[in-house]
């Protein structure tokens, strides 16, 4: 994983009742964070034949897949252990159809971001986005 940065802000454990409306606000916070440090969202939830992808953005004239992890705590494993060599090979052949249905961006070079983020105790949370991620 190349690049990371790393962010903290609030977040309201009450809006995490179950897992999915865990993971549907980690992807919230996401778009947010992304938003702020120059992304261009396109899409979120993005599904094909070859996987789903969280967010699908331009970013730095990339075409960037963004898979966001959200853990409640280390208890298995921090956020970024989460994304497998199996998930990322998803990933990139979903990314990859995007931008073949899209001829505007037939040229446009590709990449994963991970962006892991890890929820305290203290309606904190950690934010951490890695760049171009390779396993």
């Amino acid at each position: 994983m190349r690049n990371s940065q790393t962010s903290q802000t609030q977040l309201d454990p009450k809006r995490h009742r179950d897992r999915r409306s865990f993971g549907t606000h980690g992807e919230e916070l996401a778009t947010q964070l992304l938003v702020k440090r120059g992304y261009t969202i396109l899409e979120r939830q993005w599904r094909s034949r070859e996987g789903e992808i969280d967010i699908i953005a331009v970013a730095g004239g990339d075409l960037v897949a963004v898979e966001v992890k959200t853990r409640g705590g280390i208890g298995f494993g921090s956020a970024e252990q989460a994304l497998t060599a199996y998930q990322l090979r998803r990933i990139q052949r979903a990314l990859l159809s995007y931008r073949a249905q899209h001829p505007q961006l037939q040229y446009t070079p590709v990449r994963v971001d991970l962006l892991a983020i890890t929820v305290g105790t203290q309606r904190q949370h950690e934010a951490r986005l890695f760049q171009d991620v390779m396993l």
